[in-house]
C-alpha cells in the first residue's frame, strides 16, 4: 500500500511538472511569434487538448476540438477563412495575458463564431421565405389579371402597383451608376405583366437625364429608398402616368 502510495505520488508529481513544461513551451512559441502565421499556431497549440468549464452555468464542460467541430458544421467549411483567423489573432493574442486567458478567449470566440453563423442563416431562411412568399404573390395577381382582362381601378390595386414601379425606378437608378440593388425585382417584373429587359433599358436611359438623383445613389447606395419614395409618391398621385405597363395592366 506504501510503494502504491509513493507511485500515485510520483505520478501526480510528473504530470505536474509536465504542465509547467507545457507552459513554458507555451510562453517561449508565444514570445516568439511575430508573424500572423506563428500567432495563429500559437492559438491553436494552446487551446489544443483543453477544456473550458462554464462557471456557475449547468452547461456541460466542452474541449476546444468539440466546438472548432461545431464552428465547421455551422459555417460549412473544413478551415477558418484568413478574414476570421485575422480577427481571433486580432482579439485572442496578446503578449500580456497567460496562456490559460488565451484558451479562455479562443472558446469565447468560436462560440461568438457559431452564434453569427447562426444569426446568419436564420435571416437568410426568412429573405428567402419572403422572397418565395412574393414571387406567390406576383404570380396570382398576374394571373388573375390577364384572365379577368385587366386590374380593376381600386386603391388597393393602384399601391400595389405603384410599389412595385417605385422598386423597379429605383434599381434602374442603382444599374446606371452600377451599384448594389436593395431591391429584389423578380416579383415585380412578374407583376408588372413581365417587365422586359429592354423596357428596364429603356428606362435606365430615362433617369440619367436625373442628375441630382444619379448623385445621390452614387453617393449612397441607400438613397435608393428615397427615389423609391419620391417615385412612389408622385405614382399615388397620377397613377396613369407613373404605374409601368400601366395600358397592359389595367382595363
Amino acid at each position: 500500500m506504501k510503494k502504491l502510495l509513493i507511485l500515485l505520488a510520483g505520478i501526480v508529481l510528473l504530470s505536474g511538472c509536465a504542465e509547467f513544461e507545457r507552459i513554458d513551451t507555451l510562453l517561449a512559441e508565444k514570445k516568439a511569434a511575430t508573424t500572423d502565421v506563428q500567432k495563429y499556431n500559437y492559438l491553436m497549440q494552446v487551446s489544443k487538448g483543453q477544456t473550458y468549464i462554464y462557471e456557475h452555468s449547468s452547461r456541460k464542460p466542452e474541449t476546444f476540438e468539440s466546438i472548432r467541430d461545431r464552428y465547421f458544421q455551422e459555417a460549412g467549411l473544413t478551415e477558418e477563412p484568413k478574414i476570421v483567423k485575422r480577427d481571433l489573432i486580432y482579439k485572442c493574442f496578446n503578449k500580456k495575458t497567460y496562456p490559460y486567458e488565451d484558451f479562455e478567449c479562443v472558446y469565447k470566440f468560436y462560440s461568438k463564431e457559431i452564434d453569427i453563423e447562426k444569426a446568419t442563416r436564420t435571416a437568410e431562411n426568412q429573405t428567402d421565405r419572403l422572397h418565395q412568399i412574393r414571387m406567390e404573390d406576383a404570380h396570382n395577381i398576374a394571373k388573375t389579371v390577364t384572365e379577368e382582362g385587366g386590374a380593376e381601378f381600386t386603391e388597393v390595386n393602384i399601391g400595389r402597383f405603384c410599389r412595385a414601379s417605385s422598386r423597379v425606378v429605383a434599381t434602374a437608378y442603382a444599374s446606371v451608376v452600377n451599384t448594389y440593388h436593395i431591391y429584389d425585382l423578380e416579383a415585380d417584373k412578374i407583376m408588372l405583366l413581365g417587365l422586359t429587359d429592354k423596357a428596364f433599358v429603356r428606362l435606365k436611359k430615362k433617369v440619367t437625364s436625373d442628375k441630382r438623383g444619379i448623385a445621390m445613389v452614387r453617393n449612397n447606395p441607400q438613397d435608393q429608398k428615397i427615389v423609391y419614395e419620391a417615385y412612389d409618391m408622385l405614382c399615388n398621385s397620377n397613377p396613369k402616368s407613373y404605374i409601368l405597363n400601366y395600358k397592359k395592366i389595367f382595363r
